[in-house]
């Protein structure tokens, strides 16, 4: 066999490698008996089994658990945890990130049905994800505003990048009321149109302080958010369906940070190497350039141009007195044609004509004034007979005259023929009006 052999300890390392990089067994979630619990020098270890087999579990004395957990022998637990290697002793175990017990273990088994919901409907789906700009100019961050991660990442953007502008919703990011003010942040930062990408996240915690970023809400209003998410939750060891949903999954708020901005140092170093080829091609291309300058000037020395420029001269001057002689005649010609039509205007001055109709419009201005007048009189009179023709119609001149009119219910009377004995009539005088009755009535003509 020609392929190379592993050692012990590589092959380890590979076997760790593989476990690490399987997005499953990094976040898993395991149910079983506690057996062989013990604590070493603030380690806790111990044993989760069931009827058919057994698992090593370990954690570690840097972790908050460790310094709470109570178990005992033939506890029935749910643990969440991620699958490693111990390389030294050449076996898997598990690293224990959180115990729960049995009668309160659907909070996980919730977590395991929203995940597998969420990638059936393909939300972990790598083509929806967006890029995030490599040189952000405004980044919006969602997170609480007294906690170590927004500390974290200030100090590591202003390390990296210092010229990017940072804006912070200051969140709630534990307990109920968190998923919807985590909403509320990336709601607003959403309204901000130079806002380049946002990062949601927190510190670390226990998998019920963490819980909030697995609301079902808050995951849609990710995937659904107009700018690019990068989601930093807890440690590298936490996986929250935040992670799986947005556009970039930073382990830290601080790898969060280094991953959303290049670092100045870095960008400097790589425009000083730009600048020095940019130069060294400018100074090719100076050196070619200056090759062909100097291969035209022997061309000039072999094909002097100063004789043709010296014919060129004479003929310019020839041609100068050409346009002189042409342009004085062409005045001498326009001049001539000016005198004349000086005179034709002179010959048909058209004042008198002017004048003329001046003495035809003042007569035509008299004979409309004359006459207009004559009509105002003629209209003025038949107004004026008109007038008197109502006048003598005019009604309260009648009554004047002691003349009167009768109406009953309002109607004018005409005949005696429409009377009834009995019947009372109004009578319209000029100052008032009275009220009769018909006694009798006569039948004449």
């Amino acid at each position: 066999m020609n392929s190379k052999a592993f050692t012990v300890s590589e092959i380890s390392k590979y076997i760790s490698t593989l476990l690490k990089r399987d997005p499953m067994l990094i976040n898993v979630f395991v149910e079983g008996e506690v057996s062989n619990f013990k604590k070493s020098s603030g380690n806790i270890y111990f044993s989760l089994k069931d009827e058919e087999a057994s698992i090593k579990c370990i954690i570690f004395r840097n972790m908050e658990i460790s310094k709470t957990l109570q178990l005992s022998d033939g506890d029935k637990i749910s643990l969440r945890a991620s699958v490693i290697t111990y390389e030294k002793g050449g076996y898997y175990q598990l690293l224990v990130k959180e115990v729960i017990n049995t009668g309160i273990g659907d909070i996980y088994r919730q977590y395991e049905l929203l995940k597998e919901k969420f990638k059936e409907l393909g939300y972990f789906d790598e083509s929806h994800k967006r890029q995030i700009t490599k040189m952000p100019k405004n980044i919006g961050v969602v997170t609480s505003p007294n906690g170590a991660a927004i500390r974290d990442i200030i100090t590591t953007i202003r390390r990296r990048f210092p010229i990017v502008n940072i804006y912070i919703y200051p969140a709630i990011v534990q307990g109920q009321n968190a998923p919807k003010s985590l909403i509320n942040g990336i709601e607003v930062l959403n309204s901000y149109e130079f806002i380049d990408f946002i990062v949601i996240g927190r510190g670390g915690g226990s998998f019920e302080d963490l819980n909030c970023f697995n609301d079902e809400e808050l995951l849609l209003k990710i995937f659904n958010s107009k700018k690019p998410i990068i989601s930093a939750v807890g440690h590298e060891v936490d996986n929250m369906l935040s992670d799986f949903v947005s556009d970039l999954r930073a382990a830290t708020p601080t790898a969060a940070a280094e991953l959303c901005t290049p670092n100045l140092v870095d960008l400097k170093e790589n425009l000083n190497k730009k600048l020095n080829l940019i130069e060294k091609a400018y100074s090719n291309y100076f050196i070619e350039e200056r090759k062909k300058l100097d291969y035209y000037f022997s061309l000039i020395k072999v094909y002097n141009p100063l004789d043709k420029i010296c014919k060129l001269k004479e003929e310019n001057q020839k041609l100068n007195l050409r346009i002189d002689r042409q342009v004085k005649l062409n005045i001498i010609k326009e001049r001539d044609r000016l005198e004349k039509f000086s005179i034709y205007l002179m010959e048909h001055n058209p004042i008198q004509r002017i004048e003329l109709t001046k003495d035809e419009l003042n007569n035509i201005k008299k004979i409309i004034k004359i006459k207009t007048f004559a009509k105002l009189n003629q209209e003025r009179l038949k107004l004026k007979e008109l007038q008197t023709r109502v006048e003598l119609h005019n009604d309260l001149r009648i009554k004047k005259l002691g003349y009167i009119r009768a109406t009953s219910k309002g109607a004018y009377i005409n005949s005696a023929k429409s009377l009834k004995v009995g019947e009372l009539l109004e009578l319209h005088f000029e100052d008032g009006i009275a009220t009769t009755e018909v006694r009798s009535i006569e039948n004449g003509k």
